[in-house]
């Protein structure tokens, strides 16, 4: 009966193992001279988003985006989860926080728990960080003395 026990409690562990909580999101940015990896904590994230509302990937490359999405584990195919890099200090900045250029960047995602990182998602669309030029032209310009 003993031997019985431990044999379930170890075929139990595997399932245990699964079962941890997922704390936080591994973003790892390419293109750069090096990689940059941000991890975002999974309180910072907002699942349960309607695939309907989702903004379309338009073809090419995506010009200074501020959000990750992708597919939420709880239904795949009706609902994404969200990321919205706002630059604030403090937090991390994976799109915003990178130079402006004409480097052309890829990302990919992986689920981090309490004992590392799962495996990479696939490789995203690819997008850039060029700024932008300031939209108004200063107004009542003077030479004085």
């Amino acid at each position: 009966m003993k031997r019985l026990l431990f044999a379930l409690a170890f075929l139990a562990l595997p399932a245990l193992a699964h079962a941890q909580a997922i704390t936080s999101v591994r973003i790892v940015v390419s293109g750069g001279a090096a990689p940059v990896t941000n991890d975002l904590p999974i309180a910072s994230v907002t699942c349960g988003l309607s695939k309907s509302t989702e903004p379309v990937v338009l073809a090419g490359t995506t010009h200074n985006p501020s959000e990750l999405d992708w597919d939420d584990p709880s239904a795949p195919t009706t609902l994404y989860c969200r990321y919205k890099d706002t630059g604030t200090a403090g937090t991390p900045s994976p799109l915003i926080g990178l130079p402006f250029g004409a480097t052309v960047y890829t990302a990919t995602a992986a689920f981090v728990n309490s004992v590392g990182p799962g495996p990479a998602s696939a490789v995203s669309n690819p997008f850039d960080h060029p700024g932008q030029a300031p939209a108004t032209a200063p107004t009542g310009l003077r030479v004085t003395q």
